[in-house]
Protein backbone atom coordinates (compact mmCIF):
# COMPACT_ATOMS: atom_id res chain seq x y z
CA UNK A 1 0.00 0.00 0.00
CA UNK A 2 2.84 2.41 0.77
CA UNK A 3 4.46 1.50 -2.55
CA UNK A 4 1.25 2.46 -4.37
CA UNK A 5 1.10 5.79 -2.53
CA UNK A 6 4.74 6.51 -3.37
CA UNK A 7 4.12 5.78 -7.06
CA UNK A 8 1.03 8.01 -7.15
CA UNK A 9 2.90 10.86 -5.47
CA UNK A 10 5.56 10.69 -8.15
CA UNK A 11 2.97 10.72 -10.96
CA UNK A 12 1.00 13.53 -9.29
CA UNK A 13 4.22 15.52 -8.80
CA UNK A 14 5.09 15.07 -12.48
CA UNK A 15 1.59 16.25 -13.51
CA UNK A 16 1.84 19.26 -11.19
CA UNK A 17 5.30 20.09 -12.51
CA UNK A 18 4.10 19.90 -16.12
CA UNK A 19 1.03 22.04 -15.35
CA UNK A 20 3.12 24.63 -13.47
CA UNK A 21 5.71 24.74 -16.27
CA UNK A 22 2.94 25.36 -18.82
CA UNK A 23 1.38 28.06 -16.65
CA UNK A 24 4.77 29.70 -16.04
CA UNK A 25 5.35 29.79 -19.82
CA UNK A 26 1.96 31.50 -20.31
CA UNK A 27 2.76 34.08 -17.63
CA UNK A 28 6.14 34.85 -19.24
CA UNK A 29 4.42 35.33 -22.63
CA UNK A 30 1.87 37.70 -21.03
CA UNK A 31 4.70 39.65 -19.37
CA UNK A 32 6.43 40.10 -22.76
CA UNK A 33 3.14 41.35 -24.28
CA UNK A 34 2.61 43.78 -21.39
CA UNK A 35 6.17 45.09 -21.68
CA UNK A 36 5.63 45.69 -25.42
CA UNK A 37 2.33 47.48 -24.61
CA UNK A 38 4.09 49.61 -21.98
CA UNK A 39 6.65 50.73 -24.57
CA UNK A 40 3.88 51.51 -27.08
CA UNK A 41 1.99 53.59 -24.48
CA UNK A 42 5.16 55.48 -23.55
CA UNK A 43 5.69 56.30 -27.24
CA UNK A 44 2.27 57.97 -27.68
CA UNK A 45 2.00 61.73 -26.99
CA UNK A 46 -0.97 61.45 -24.61
CA UNK A 47 0.15 58.11 -23.10
CA UNK A 48 -3.08 56.36 -24.11
CA UNK A 49 -3.88 53.43 -26.38
CA UNK A 50 -7.37 52.16 -27.09
CA UNK A 51 -7.37 48.48 -28.00
CA UNK A 52 -10.76 48.69 -29.74
CA UNK A 53 -10.51 52.03 -31.57
CA UNK A 54 -7.11 53.66 -32.09
CA UNK A 55 -8.61 57.18 -32.29
CA UNK A 56 -10.78 56.97 -29.14
CA UNK A 57 -9.42 58.51 -25.93
CA UNK A 58 -10.30 58.22 -22.27
CA UNK A 59 -12.43 61.16 -21.18
CA UNK A 60 -13.10 61.99 -17.56
CA UNK A 61 -16.73 61.90 -16.50
CA UNK A 62 -18.65 63.53 -13.68
CA UNK A 63 -18.06 60.58 -11.33
CA UNK A 64 -14.98 60.57 -9.14
CA UNK A 65 -12.17 58.65 -10.81
CA UNK A 66 -14.37 57.39 -13.62
CA UNK A 67 -14.06 57.82 -17.32
CA UNK A 68 -15.32 56.73 -20.68
CA UNK A 69 -13.36 55.78 -23.79
CA UNK A 70 -14.99 57.47 -26.72
CA UNK A 71 -15.70 60.74 -28.46
CA UNK A 72 -17.59 63.96 -27.78
CA UNK A 73 -19.75 65.09 -30.70
CA UNK A 74 -20.37 68.81 -31.15
CA UNK A 75 -23.27 69.81 -33.38
CA UNK A 76 -24.75 73.14 -34.45
CA UNK A 77 -28.41 73.04 -35.43
CA UNK A 78 -30.46 75.62 -37.33
CA UNK A 79 -33.29 76.49 -34.92
CA UNK A 80 -35.80 77.02 -37.71
CA UNK A 81 -35.31 73.88 -39.79
CA UNK A 82 -33.72 71.69 -37.09
CA UNK A 83 -31.04 70.65 -39.57
CA UNK A 84 -27.47 70.05 -38.41
CA UNK A 85 -25.39 72.78 -40.07
CA UNK A 86 -22.00 72.03 -38.49
CA UNK A 87 -20.40 69.21 -36.56
CA UNK A 88 -17.11 68.29 -34.96
CA UNK A 89 -15.87 65.26 -33.03
CA UNK A 90 -13.42 65.88 -30.19
CA UNK A 91 -11.68 63.77 -27.55
CA UNK A 92 -12.42 66.03 -24.60
CA UNK A 93 -15.13 65.27 -22.08
CA UNK A 94 -16.20 68.94 -21.87
CA UNK A 95 -17.46 71.47 -24.40
CA UNK A 96 -15.73 74.58 -23.00
CA UNK A 97 -13.07 74.79 -25.73
CA UNK A 98 -15.49 74.32 -28.64
CA UNK A 99 -17.58 77.50 -28.52
CA UNK A 100 -15.51 79.63 -30.90
CA UNK A 101 -14.93 76.91 -33.49
CA UNK A 102 -18.54 75.73 -33.51
CA UNK A 103 -19.71 79.36 -33.46
CA UNK A 104 -17.69 80.18 -36.58
CA UNK A 105 -19.07 77.13 -38.38
CA UNK A 106 -22.66 77.84 -37.31
CA UNK A 107 -22.55 81.52 -38.30
CA UNK A 108 -20.97 80.62 -41.66
CA UNK A 109 -23.75 78.12 -42.31
CA UNK A 110 -26.73 80.14 -41.05
CA UNK A 111 -25.62 83.76 -40.77
CA UNK A 112 -27.66 84.22 -37.61
CA UNK A 113 -27.00 84.38 -33.88
CA UNK A 114 -25.28 81.76 -31.77
CA UNK A 115 -27.09 80.09 -28.87
CA UNK A 116 -25.16 77.72 -26.62
CA UNK A 117 -25.85 75.84 -23.39
CA UNK A 118 -23.86 76.51 -20.22
CA UNK A 119 -21.46 73.63 -20.89
CA UNK A 120 -19.81 75.82 -23.54
CA UNK A 121 -19.20 78.75 -21.19
CA UNK A 122 -15.55 79.81 -21.18
CA UNK A 123 -14.37 83.40 -20.84
CA UNK A 124 -11.52 83.07 -23.36
CA UNK A 125 -13.83 81.38 -25.90
CA UNK A 126 -16.42 84.16 -25.52
CA UNK A 127 -13.69 86.75 -26.16
CA UNK A 128 -12.56 84.91 -29.32
CA UNK A 129 -16.18 84.91 -30.53
CA UNK A 130 -16.64 88.61 -29.83
CA UNK A 131 -13.36 89.48 -31.59
CA UNK A 132 -14.73 87.65 -34.65
CA UNK A 133 -17.99 89.61 -34.44
CA UNK A 134 -20.00 86.69 -33.05
CA UNK A 135 -22.08 87.46 -29.97
CA UNK A 136 -22.77 84.17 -28.20
CA UNK A 137 -25.99 83.99 -26.21
CA UNK A 138 -25.49 81.47 -23.45
CA UNK A 139 -25.97 80.81 -19.78
CA UNK A 140 -22.96 81.52 -17.62
CA UNK A 141 -21.64 78.63 -15.55
CA UNK A 142 -20.44 79.38 -12.05
CA UNK A 143 -19.44 76.87 -9.41
CA UNK A 144 -19.91 79.35 -6.57
CA UNK A 145 -23.49 80.29 -5.76
CA UNK A 146 -22.75 82.88 -3.05
CA UNK A 147 -24.00 86.40 -3.72
CA UNK A 148 -20.73 87.88 -2.47
CA UNK A 149 -18.61 85.91 -4.98
CA UNK A 150 -21.00 86.80 -7.79
CA UNK A 151 -20.74 90.49 -6.86
CA UNK A 152 -16.96 90.29 -6.95
CA UNK A 153 -17.23 88.85 -10.47
CA UNK A 154 -19.29 91.88 -11.56
CA UNK A 155 -22.57 89.96 -11.58
CA UNK A 156 -25.69 90.55 -9.57
CA UNK A 157 -28.34 88.15 -8.42
CA UNK A 158 -31.44 90.11 -7.45
CA UNK A 159 -33.26 89.15 -4.27
CA UNK A 160 -35.80 86.34 -4.77
CA UNK A 161 -34.51 85.68 -8.30
CA UNK A 162 -32.68 82.65 -9.62
CA UNK A 163 -31.15 84.09 -12.78
CA UNK A 164 -28.02 86.16 -13.35
CA UNK A 165 -27.78 89.52 -15.05
CA UNK A 166 -24.49 89.55 -16.91
CA UNK A 167 -23.22 92.99 -17.88
CA UNK A 168 -22.15 93.39 -21.50
CA UNK A 169 -18.43 93.97 -22.00
CA UNK A 170 -17.48 97.49 -23.02
CA UNK A 171 -16.86 98.04 -26.71
CA UNK A 172 -13.24 98.48 -27.62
Amino acid sequence: MLDTADRQEGEAAELRTARLTTRLGELRRQMRELEAMEQAVAATPDRQISLTDPDARAMASAGTGTGLVGYNLQAAVDTGSHIIVAREIINLSHDRTSLANMGHQAIEATGTELLADRGYFSGPEVLVCEEAGIVPIQAAYFRCQSRRALGQAGLRLPARKRHLSVPRPAKR
